[in-house]
């Protein structure tokens, strides 16, 4: 079983993504859980190291272009995490009881 917060609310989030009626949700629930597959990726040992041998500057490419797609994928999932957030906690949802 996973421990770690982020690989929970991934695995619950991709179980859910097909139960989402709504293309407009399932959209932003795909962007997020791109975002929090980015996120899982840099800490896990799947890197490029894995990918067969390149020229160094092939491989930088290469390191540039993935860096890039994973910082705009996190950067996403962020907005629609605090957009998620400032909705519950005008509503209530967060606020401390008392």
């Amino acid at each position: 079983m996973r421990t770690d917060i982020t690989a929970i609310i991934h695995d619950a989030m991709e179980a859910h993504v097909p139960d989402i009626s709504d293309e407009n949700g399932r959209q932003e629930a795909l962007a997020y859980l791109r975002g929090l597959k980015a996120i899982l990726a840099t800490r896990s040992s799947a890197t490029v190291a894995s990918a067969p041998p390149t020229s160094p500057r092939t491989r930088l490419r290469v390191e540039q272009v993935i860096s890039k797609c994973r910082q705009v994928a996190i950067a996403d999932a962020l907005k629609i995490h605090q957009h998620a957030l400032a909705n519950s906690s005008n509503q209530g949802a967060l606020r401390p009881e008392g």
